[in-house]
């Protein structure tokens, strides 16, 4: 078993294992409060990342999208481990962002939560990354923008309800899923401070409004010899990405 961390919430400590279980001990004698299995290894799950603990629940993501799953984000009661809400990255077959799945199988999609989330308090949001589609190199069987992969979620912490998104990579055939933590700073932005969710894609970062989905231009974080540059932009990543949800902006 290995984990990339712990989450802390009041006298428990949180952690996932590799089998995807959700573990709870008393943080001070160390004994077992509970455990749950929220994935099915036999499916194609496991899990690697630090839990994240909010005022009344604890959230955890799942690996495996490399080998092909139905990535989702849940959260879970801190006191029972009762799941509370599932928030499914690929979505069902008739959902809003299927139809950019094509014929596809999307109990096979990929859209992997490997990493961990952020939480703002004050707007009540989980913000997450997630991960490429599956089969990772080859888009042909796939056709279609695939959503919710390689994409930073705004997820109401409540609910488990999309509140907008932004994909970094559609149709990703490279593997190059934008897994990192987004990470919530006041920016100055033209003389007035902004609450900003910065979330990265290679040798790109970008910021987004944390209420509501509006990219602020990306800048390079990276510079590289001009003979790798023109080859990265002859095929790809998108500059320009792909941001919707229920209060999103173009």
């Amino acid at each position: 078993m290995w984990t990339r961390g712990v989450a802390l919430l009041g006298d428990r400590v949180f952690f996932v294992t590799s089998d995807a279980h959700l573990v709870a001990l008393d943080r001070k004698t160390g004994a077992v409060m509970w455990h749950h299995q929220y994935a099915e290894v036999e499916k194609g799950y496991y899990a690697s990342l630090a839990p994240l603990a909010l005022q009344d629940r604890v959230v955890a993501g799942v690996s495996g999208g490399d080998s092909g799953m139905r990535g989702f984000l849940a959260a879970y009661s801190p006191s029972t481990g009762e799941e509370l809400w599932r928030f499914w990255t690929i979505p069902a077959k008739g959902e809003p962002g299927s139809e950019t799945w094509g014929d596809f199988a999307l109990e096979w999609g990929g859209g992997a939560t490997w990493m961990s989330g952020t939480y703002d308090p004050d707007l009540n949001l989980v913000y997450w990354s997630t991960g490429n589609p599956w089969p990772d190199f080859y888009g042909h069987g796939r056709k279609g923008e695939k959503l919710y992969s390689c994409a930073v979620v705004a997820i109401d912490a409540g609910s488990g309800k999309l509140k907008w998104y932004f994909q970094f990579t559609p149709h990703d055939t490279r593997d190059w899923d934008a897994q990192s933590i987004p990470v919530l700073a006041d920016v100055e932005i033209n003389g007035r401070m902004r609450k900003h969710a910065d979330a990265s894609q290679p040798q790109r970062v970008f910021l987004h409004p944390r209420s509501r989905h509006r990219r602020v231009p990306a800048r390079e974080t990276v510079r590289r010899k001009a003979e790798l540059g023109q080859r990265r932009r002859r095929q790809g990543p998108s500059h320009r990405g792909a941001g919707h949800g229920p209060d999103a902006q173009r």
